[in-house]
C-alpha cells in the first residue's frame, strides 16, 4: 500500500483534558435561501462530501437526522493520505444548529453549524477547532491559513449548489 492509499485510522481521545489549545476556524455566508432549506442540506452531515472539498466519505449512524448521540464516520484526505474521524453529535436544534465533537482519529476536533435567518436567506457559519497536537502544533500559521482557505471555497461551493445547481434541493434532512 503506497503512502498516498495509507488509511489512518481513528483512534479514541478525549476533550477533557483542559491543557488542550485549540486551533480555532470560524466563517459565514449568505445563502440566498430560507433556513430550512439550507439547514435540511448543511444540516444533514451524510451531504458534506458534496460541498466539502477532501472528504470522500461521510457515514452518519443511524442515518437520516442527526440526532443527538447518533455518530459519524468522515473519511478526509489531508496531505494526500485518507484520515478517518470519528465524531459524536451533541447538538441538534432544527433551522438553528449542529455541534459535533470527535470521538476518534489522528486529531481532536469539534465543530458546529450555526443557520440564522437574514434579510436576504440565512447566514450559514461553519466553526471548526482543531487541537493543537502534532502537525496541527508544528504547521500552526500556515495550516490555518489553507484550512481557512479551503473553508472559504467550501461555503462558496454550498451556496452556489444551493442557489443555482443540481444542489438546490434539500438532501436527506428531514424525515
Amino acid at each position: 500500500m503506497t503512502a498516498q492509499h495509507r488509511l489512518v485510522e481513528a483512534r479514541p481521545h478525549t476533550h477533557q483534558r483542559s491543557d488542550i489549545q485549540w486551533l480555532h476556524l470560524q466563517q459565514s455566508i449568505t445563502i440566498a435561501r430560507p433556513v430550512s432549506h439550507v439547514f435540511d442540506f448543511a444540516g444533514a452531515y451524510e451531504n458534506d462530501p458534496a460541498w466539502r472539498s477532501g472528504v470522500l466519505e461521510m457515514v452518519q449512524d443511524p442515518a437520516g437526522i442527526p440526532t443527538v448521540g447518533a455518530t459519524t464516520r468522515e473519511v478526509l484526505r489531508v496531505l494526500g493520505r485518507r484520515q478517518v474521524t470519528v465524531a459524536q453529535v451533541v447538538a441538534y436544534e432544527p433551522d438553528v444548529r449542529t455541534a459535533f465533537v470527535s470521538i476518534g482519529g489522528s486529531t481532536p476536533v469539534r465543530g458546529s453549524r450555526r443557520f440564522e435567518a437574514c434579510a436576504e436567506g440565512t447566514r450559514f457559519t461553519y466553526e471548526l477547532e482543531l487541537a493543537r497536537t502534532g502537525l496541527v502544533r508544528l504547521l500552526g500559521p500556515v495550516l490555518a491559513h489553507s484550512l481557512n482557505r479551503d473553508l472559504a471555497a467550501n461555503l462558496k461551493r454550498l451556496k452556489q449548489q444551493l442557489e443555482n445547481g443540481p444542489g438546490s434541493r434539500p438532501g436527506a434532512g428531514r424525515a
